[in-house]
C-alpha cells in the first residue's frame, strides 16, 4: 500500500489500437477505422510470412505425396501433416507479433489463427489431388472423391484435421524466437 504506482498499467499492451478502441473499423470513438483506431494502410504487410508458410505447405504436401505415391506407404501421413501444419502456424505467427521497433503487428492473432488452419487444410487437399492425378496417370478411372474415399478411407480428413490443429497451436504459440 502507498507504493509507487506504474505510469502504464500492465494491461494495456492488450489493447487494439491507439487509446484502446475497438478493432480496425469497428465500434472505436469515431466508429471507423481511421480517427479512433490503427488504420489499415499503417499495419504492415503480412505477405512474407504468408510465402513462406505456403512455401512450407508446398513441401509438405509433396512429401505426403511422396510417401504414398512413390513409397506406397500411408505410415507417416499424420506425422507429416501435423508437422506442416505446425510449421505453418509457426510461420504465420511471425505476422501476428509487432516488429522489434515497436510497430503494428500485421495480422491480429485471431486472423494468424484461421489463416493458417485454411492453408493447412489447403496443402493436405493439395496432396490429395496430387495422389489422385499419380492414380489416374497409373490408369485410374474413378473421380477424386470417390477415389479418396475408396482407397484411404477416412485418412484424408484425419490428415486434414491433424494438420488443422498443429497449424491452431503454431499460429496461437508462435513465433519461437531465440
Amino acid at each position: 500500500m502507498g507504493g509507487t504506482r506504474l505510469a502504464v498499467p500492465p494491461s494495456s499492451r492488450y489493447e487494439r489500437a491507439v487509446g484502446g478502441s475497438g478493432p480496425v473499423g469497428g465500434d472505436g470513438p469515431a466508429g471507423g477505422g481511421e480517427a479512433g483506431g490503427l488504420a489499415t494502410s499503417q499495419r504492415p504487410e503480412p505477405r512474407g510470412a504468408i510465402v513462406r508458410a505456403g512455401a512450407a505447405g508446398a513441401l509438405g504436401a509433396l512429401a505426403l505425396t511422396g510417401l504414398v505415391v512413390i513409397f506406397a506407404a500411408t505410415t507417416g501421413t499424420i506425422l507429416v501433416s501435423g508437422l506442416t501444419g505446425a510449421a505453418m502456424g509457426l510461420l504465420i505467427a511471425t505476422a501476428a507479433v509487432p516488429s522489434h521497433s515497436g510497430g503494428a503487428a500485421a495480422l491480429e492473432r485471431d486472423e494468424a489463427v484461421r489463416l493458417a488452419v485454411g492453408m493447412a487444410v489447403g496443402a493436405v487437399i493439395v496432396a490429395a489431388g496430387l495422389i489422385w492425378i499419380a492414380g489416374r496417370l497409373e490408369g485410374g478411372v474413378m473421380d477424386p472423391v470417390t477415389y479418396l474415399w475408396t482407397t484411404f478411407g477416412l485418412g484424408f480428413p484425419a490428415l486434414a484435421a491433424v494438420a488443422a490443429l498443429a497449424a491452431a497451436w503454431g499460429a496461437s504459440n508462435g513465433p519461437v524466437r531465440g
